[in-house]
């Protein structure tokens, strides 16, 4: 055959158009092809479903061709093939060999075609192993020599020598994998000549691959979650090295070669078993970024000073302390986290840093802030919860710049009066102190979004309350409140409202005008109604009143039609709130338990979003069959009532219920109940095992699935 008869050829059997690669197909019946066109017909075969007409043609020239030729049945082909196109490239490359013994076929041509189909790295990975076995030269394939990318996720196929095979890829420059296949990292350094970063998480390495080490253009190393319990001593190797992050793992130390690495910017190793830190690291001068958070380091390394370009550092969930005097000398930082260690005094020389943007110190013991923290006067951030404070310095009023002050679970019982000059501060967290009053100030931080102040013994607000015209979160749970004040109507922006365990006996009717309100949480009072205007408040998406001594709904409550959270349980209504409940298309959750509801009405209205519904503890003996009108119902408790038949059916999406301690019985549960049940709990009811194992024959039947009957 020509060339140009032969080029011609190949064009039509690796057309886009199914007539014309059916043509070359006939035409090849008249022919006796060299082995570029049986790479052709076979990768059509490998490439096509069974059903197709390409395929069927391909795999008649082939079979005829296999009679007239008939070779020992070492390698069946027609297995292999009919399941080659829908079972992954294993059986393709096994469809391969068999094809190869069969007919002369160039299979690098045919590997080559099947890599340009290729979308998976998985699957060029498994090409890459075939080659070479096979010896192949891939060369001439831009995909090979352009590759500049792997990841390897899941591949539990994969042999141990896999990474070895990558060196078929010369421009690889980043490799990810994320599997538990345990891989053999090669120590060639020409495997990966050209790479640059490198991230593996989940090998079962105990070791340090030193293979890494002799990567000599790598720039960046992340290795994550394995029980790694070294970092090799020639790290230091790794001259091109700005960014290493090890992390989960067992290590106990860092070699003093980490000094070596003279371009490092970037080093977080975290959540392992590290004592200490090395002095060296004190010579990476590049560093501007350190992280060796969840160890067990118990001094803060006095070589750290050294590195003036760090702006950040991470020495949480350590056993710190003290810190050295001569912190100050980090005079570009900007994050400081020391949270979760033993420190109980800071060194005055902390307040001379004067970029610090955000500082950290929850979980320590220390009993006072340093007196010229306000010289801080970059610092946006500070963050002292769970400690032993008393007081704060009269300096802080100096922070100008501070946006968030959160000072939850100390011994405060006063703030500085001049705390109104921080201007910019919106976020402030006084929970579990020892207020008996909102401090004074407070008031004047007209910039101020979320003010919580919680688990205090707070007896009222100011009415001065109202000037916080930005305020949006107010949390005042567990307090000794008996009423709020009016002013509080006066917040334009207020979207929640938390005053739940206080002693509240009524909600403001002046407080139903804050149409901005989303979230209200008033449980645990002493409420015994709601203002008749409560329905003003159209905007509430999520509003608690379990525990309180309510009998009975407002009129207006209907007028809710944005709630999608309800809770109404340990209080004392006598009927289930359907009228006041009908309207609200949005509600999702509704909690009605601890009442004394004995039935709910027999017409069910509304509630077409209702996604749980929990009615324990109350006095109901059976449900409408209406109830099935709940369609995207999922979830329905009935614990401890006094239900007779559990007698509905045809629940759409009704997964789970709960029924403990009823008085239900084998013939008084429908089988027909939902179709989508998967658990019926029913303990605390006169049931058997012989019963159970009847109910969920009878589920299995009707339903045609089985249900997890639970007694």
């Amino acid at each position: 055959m020509e060339s140009k008869e032969k080029e011609n050829l190949q064009r039509l059997l690796l057309s886009d158009d199914e007539a014309n690669v059916l043509i070359g197909i006939q035409l090849l019946g008249n022919l006796e092809p060299d082995e570029d066109l049986w790479a052709i017909v076979l990768y059509l075969l490998v490439s096509q479903a069974r059903s197709t007409v390409v395929f069927n043609s391909a795999w008649e020239l082939v079979s005829d061709r296999i009679v007239m030729n008939p070779v020992p049945p070492t390698h069946p082909l027609a297995p292999y093939f009919f399941v080659a196109s829908t079972s992954g490239v294993s059986h393709i490359l096994k469809a391969i060999v068999a094809f190869k013994a069969h007919f002369p076929t160039n299979l690098q041509m045919c590997i080559s075609l099947l890599i340009n189909r290729s979308n998976a790295d998985a699957d060029l990975i498994r090409y890459l192993l075939f080659c070479q076995e096979y010896h192949l030269n891939l060369a001439d394939i831009s995909i090979i020599q352009q590759k500049y990318n792997i990841r390897i996720y899941n591949c539990f196929a994969l042999p141990s020598h896999v990474l070895q095979s990558l060196k078929m890829l010369p421009k690889l420059r980043d490799l990810t994998i994320a599997c538990k296949t345990p891989f053999e990292f090669p120590n060639d350094p020409t495997v990966f000549r050209n790479l640059k970063e490198l991230r593996v998480s989940y090998q079962p390495w105990k070791v340090f691959p030193v293979g890494i080490t002799s990567i000599s253009n790598l720039e960046k190393l992340i290795l994550n979650t394995m029980p790694l319990q070294n970092i090799d001593d020639n790290l230091g190797a790794l001259s091109q090295m700005v960014e290493l992050t090890i992390s989960n793992t067992q290590i106990t130390q860092i070699p003093a070669s980490i000094g070596l690495l003279q371009k490092l910017r970037h080093l977080k190793i975290t959540q392992g078993q590290i004592n200490d830190l090395p002095d060296a690291l004190g010579l990476c001068q590049q560093l501007s970024y350190l992280n060796v958070s969840h160890h067990k380091i118990d001094s803060f390394p006095q070589t750290l000073t050294n590195l003036r370009n760090l702006s950040y550092i991470d020495l949480s969930h350590n056993q710190l302390t003290q810190l050295p005097e001569n912190l100050s000398d980090l005079e570009k930082l900007s994050h400081l986290h020391l949270e979760n260690n033993q420190l109980k005094k800071l060194p005055a020389s902390i307040t001379q840093l004067a970029n610090i943007k955000d500082l950290a110190l929850k979980n320590n013991q220390l009993q006072e802030l340093p007196e010229d923290i306000g010289k801080l006067s970059n610092l946006k951030e500070l963050k002292v919860r769970n400690n032993q404070l008393e007081k704060l310095p009269a300096s802080i009023d100096q922070l100008v710049l501070l946006e968030e002050l959160v000072l939850k679970n100390n011994q405060l019982q006063t703030l500085p009066v001049s705390l109104k000059n921080l201007k910019r501060l919106r976020n402030i967290n006084l929970n579990a102190n020892k207020f008996d009053q909102l401090p004074a100030g407070l008031v004047d931080l007209k910039q101020l979004q979320d003010l919580s102040i919680c688990k205090n013994r707070l007896v009222s607000l100011p009415d001065a309350i109202g000037q916080v015209k930005d305020l949006r979160i107010l949390n005042l749970n567990e307090n000794n409140m008996s009423e709020l004040p009016d002013s509080i109507e006066n917040l334009p922006l207020l979207s929640s409202l938390f005053v739940a365990k206080n002693k509240l006996t009524k909600f403001p009717e002046s407080l139903c005008k804050v149409k901005s309100l989303m979230n209200l949480d008033l449980s645990n009072n002493q409420l015994t109604e709601l203002p008749e205007d409560f329905g003003l408040l159209e905007n509430l998406a999520i509003l608690y009143l379990h525990g309180n001594n309510i009998t009975h709904l407002p009129k207006s409550f209907k007028q809710l039609k944005n709630l999608h959270h309800l809770t109404l349980d340990h209080n004392q209504l006598k009927e289930f709130p359907m009228a006041d409940l009908k309207s609200m298309t949005r509600l999702r959750k509704l909690s009605i338990t601890h009442n004394q509801i004995q039935a709910l009405p027999e017409a069910i209205e509304g509630l077409p979003q209702l996604f749980e519904l929990n009615l324990a503890h109350n006095s109901i003996t059976h449900l409408p069959q209406a109830c099935n009108q709940w369609l995207q119902l999922r979830k329905l408790n009935l614990n401890n009532n006094q239900m007779k038949s559990l007698d509905l059916e045809n629940f759409t999406y009704l997964r789970w219920v709960s029924a403990h301690y009823n008085q239900l019985t084998l013939d008084s549960i429908n089988p027909l109940l939902s179709k989508s049940l998967e658990i019926l709990m029913l303990k605390g009811n006169p049931f058997t095992k012989a019963d159970k194992k009847i109910l969920q024959k009878q589920f299995k039947k009707i339903i045609g699935k089985r249900v997890n009957v639970m007694l």
